[in-house]
């Protein structure tokens, strides 16, 4: 997490998918409508088949009972009171038979089954299927009705008919009620049709059609996937202006609030600094008098008196008050920075030698990682010393029972430059989130009274700004915290 303000960038690029759904939802539309018009006409198509069957089988019904009921109309009509066996013999039945091959010579006869009005067969081109009964076909036929002719179409692979044995024929078989001087049926004739040739032309007929749909739904699937991705490129070319637009409003939007925020920052160092300059111009001078007096005493006294350590005791709180002041003084100074080429590393391992016997006495190991050769870049060398140094301190305190002090440095390319960036971490306890926006405020801390004003951090963000550069912190809970520094490597046109 980091102190400054990031500018809102919009997610990640999306763009539109309409053409990828609109290919896969319309290809299994299209192919789905392909497929039912193939299986609606080919159902119309053998619907016909049907009738055309029915039609021709009802004809030749009509002639074979004409051909055959004047003479043995007597017999199949009490055929029903003899068993099969004796059924078969009858002499009228094979002179039917021959009968009905005669017919066969002439006629598309396939097959022919006489039934009784109780379902039994009274006579069979096949035989062995004269005095059978109860076939099912015909009791629901019968049960109906027996009004209007019946038609059922199927595969046979293999069928006995008048002229021989048939193989994998389509078979129409025909159930069509007969009278000759009733009203009502007599009889029931089975014709059956060898459909074969018919059922192949339909299947043949179906493939062109399903060929010709499939051709012409191809032409307009391609014609609207042109349409599709044309409009597609546009949704989208509107996408990107629109994340376009959206990217220049939120970097509008965070450099209004940076400007904002400075300022606000601007006018309250403006109202601040005009107090504590002349404050500590106050402070000092007596400050002054009382170091050089408590300088006089430890002179006037010798060792291990209690004058002498009480002077002592002066002295030390009077360069705090000079520090303290002297932080007054920078956060309210409008002095022009010194910019002149400088070595960041150098400059930090100055520091880190500076500070090296208070980091060993608090327990603090300290682990480098610098660049080398070592950066160079424009600044004021004082000014940046002191920002250094502050965060040096800061990271010491905040590992009041020792710990791992880390710098490191780096060069990045960022945002159109060059950067020479500065990572000081600490291993201490981090800073709480909900304040970590505050650290760079004037005069906020979190140390115990008497440890600081809260001046340091907000002094140090001052001179890196005027350099140019950018300051912000980082942590974790419990993982310690980190400050980063970033200064140009070409020079930096301070602000006026």
């Amino acid at each position: 997490m980091t102190v400054p303000m990031e500018t809102a960038r919009p997610a990640g690029k999306r763009t539109f998918r309409l053409l990828r759904h609109f290919s896969l939802l319309s290809a299994v539309a299209l192919a789905l409508v392909i497929a039912a018009l193939v299986i609606l006409y080919r159902h119309f198509a053998v619907g016909g088949i049907i009738l055309l069957a029915e039609r021709q089988n009802e004809l030749l019904t009509r002639t074979v009972f004409h051909a055959i009921w004047p003479p043995y109309g007597a017999h199949l009509a009490s055929a029903g009171r003899l068993d099969a066996v004796a059924l078969r013999n009858r002499p009228e039945t094979g002179e039917i038979h021959r009968s009905l091959q005669e017919l066969a010579r002439h006629l598309p006869i396939l097959k022919v089954k006489i039934y009784d009005l109780k379902g039994r067969v009274v006579f069979s081109t096949e035989a062995r299927e004269i005095g059978q009964g109860e076939e099912a076909n015909v009791l629901r036929f019968l049960s109906s009705g027996a009004e209007k002719p019946l038609t059922i179409l199927g595969w046979k692979e293999r069928f006995n008919g008048i002229s021989g044995t048939a193989v994998r024929r389509f078979i129409a078989e025909s159930y069509i009620p007969v009278r000759w001087e009733k009203k009502s049926a007599e009889a029931v004739f089975e014709t059956y049709a060898d459909v074969t040739g018919l059922m192949a032309e339909v299947n043949s007929n179906a493939g062109y059609f399903f060929f010709g749909l499939f051709l012409s739904f191809g032409a307009l699937y391609g014609c609207l996937l042109l349409v599709v991705r044309r409009a597609e490129g546009i949704l989208n070319s509107q996408h990107d202006e629109i994340l376009k637009e959206r990217s220049r409003l939120a970097a509008s939007l965070d450099e209004i609030q940076r400007t904002q925020k400075m300022l606000v920052r601007a006018e309250k160092l403006s109202s601040i600094g005009t107090l504590t300059a002349g404050a500590s111009h106050e402070i000092l001078n007596p400050a002054n008098i009382i170091g050089l007096h408590a300088q006089r005493l430890q002179w006037e006294h010798g060792e291990d008196t209690p004058v002498r350590e009480s002077a002592g005791v002066i002295l030390r709180n009077v360069k705090r008050i000079t520090r303290i002041c002297d932080n007054l003084r920078r956060f309210s100074s409008d002095e022009k920075l010194a910019m002149e080429p400088f070595s960041p590393e150098e400059v930090l391992s100055q520091c880190v030698k500076r500070l090296e016997p208070e980091l060993r006495l608090a327990g603090v190991e300290i682990a480098r990682d610098l660049l080398e050769p070592p950066a160079r870049a424009v600044g004021d060398e004082n000014q940046i010393q002191h920002v250094f140094l502050n965060l040096l301190r800061n990271a010491m305190d905040a590992m009041p029972e020792g710990g791992t002090l880390t710098v490191s440095s780096r060069k990045v390319s960022e945002d159109g430059g060059k950067w020479w960036e500065l990572r000081v971490a600490d291993t201490g306890a981090g800073i709480p989130a909900d304040i970590l926006h505050l650290i760079f405020d004037p005069f906020f801390t979190t140390k115990p009274e008497g440890k600081g004003m809260g001046l340091g951090l907000s002094v140090s963000h001052g001179i890196v700004e005027a350099h140019g550069g950018k300051i912000w912190a980082e942590s974790a809970p419990r993982e310690g915290a980190a400050f980063v520094i970033r200064l140009p490597l070409e020079a930096a046109q301070p602000p006026p």
